[in-house]
């Protein structure tokens, strides 16, 4: 009865007609007037840590931290647009597309939009997927024309952990641009479909495809380009994430004054550089790390990762952009109240 009267409480909160900064506002009249009432729950302990972050004498203490995750830095110099060759003048960048296919019936519509994306540069679909929908999955791919690669993971990690399994594969294999895709269908919300569809409409389409390769080959300072209109505030989206997002930051070099300032794309799809991602992939992440999947809506490492994608794309010096951005103008649309997010 007490799950069942928690998880009730945090749907309504979750679904009350505020934006998000008067839902922030509210959270924090309650916190500050009754801690008493809420200082053993996980959401009061993450607020406080939240206000600390936003504090201008905050600093990292290891101690933080989870007991045993490293906390050793790692080095991202080589990696930004300064000290390293992440341009090709002359032809577009051969563009892995690694797609977590946890659905196959959304893995199918999938395909159907990928089938009609411009040949320019090289393209391969890196798979992964799970071991109940193996054989739908191998017959979808045998019925696209481009290259694939199928990898099969157990339910664990969410689309993160398949994802950084499977990168250094496609990075191995020389490709500069990675577009991040995952079945999504968010059950937990009722506009889950709407979030999707909205998603790849803003990501697959052969006009962005083509933009997408163009810009990233012309300027080298884009690091990430997410889908216009999912890009929010690290301040206000937090979530149950701050502590564990403070580690990646933590690892990094990114100061608590600048992530205070950062964005990050939700709903986790997006186009990034391979330099942009091989600082997280160095950062040695164990399986482990990663909770037993229960159908957690927030709070997981999973999540946290989403946000220390952008994270990477400030340490190497890289810029995080829409897919609406063009070599003259690089759009951001920043979204203060993001109606699929938590």
């Amino acid at each position: 009865m007490k799950k069942f009267l928690v998880r009730f409480a945090v749907l309504g909160w979750w679904h009350l007609p505020f934006n998000r900064q008067n839902k922030e506002r509210i959270k924090g009249f309650f916190f500050t007037l009754l801690p008493f009432l809420f200082k053993h729950s996980q959401t009061y302990r993450n607020w406080k840590y939240t206000r600390s972050l936003a504090k201008s004498d905050f600093r990292f203490k290891p101690e933080d931290f989870p007991l045993g995750w490293p906390t050793d830095p790692v080095d991202v110099s080589p990696f930004n647009p300064e000290s390293s060759d992440n341009t090709q003048k002359d032809n577009s960048p051969d563009t892995a597309i690694i797609i977590h296919a946890f659905y196959s019936d959304v893995f199918a519509d999938l395909l159907e939009k990928i089938k009609v994306l411009p040949a320019s540069g090289k393209i391969k679909l890196f798979i992964s997927t799970r071991d109940e929908i193996r054989n739908s999955i191998e017959s979808l791919l045998k019925q696209q024309p481009h290259p694939w690669y199928l990898e099969i993971f157990a339910n664990h990690g969410r689309d993160i952990l398949p994802f950084i399994k499977i990168a250094p594969k496609a990075i191995e294999e020389g490709y500069d641009l990675i577009l991040k895709l995952h079945t999504k269908k968010s059950d937990h919300r009722l506009t889950g479909e709407v979030w999707r569809k909205e998603l790849y409409n803003r990501l697959l389409t052969a006009d962005i495809f083509s933009n997408m390769q163009h810009l990233f080959r012309q300027v080298p300072r884009v690091g990430i380009a997410g889908p216009a209109g999912h890009i929010v505030p690290m301040s206000l989206y937090y979530g149950g994430n701050a502590r564990a997002t403070g580690w990646f930051a933590y690892r990094l070099g990114v100061k608590p004054t600048d992530l205070q300032q950062l964005q990050f794309v939700a709903g986790s799809m997006f186009y990034i550089r391979s330099n942009v991602l091989k600082p997280l992939l160095d950062m040695g992440i164990d399986e482990s790390y990663f909770e037993p999947e229960q159908g957690q809506q927030d709070g997981t490492l999973a999540h946290a990762y989403e946000r220390a994608f952008a994270l990477a794309c400030h340490a190497t010096r890289h810029v995080v952009v829409a897919t609406s951005s063009t070599t003259e103008k690089l759009e951001k649309e920043l979204t203060l109240h993001h109606p699929f997010t938590w």
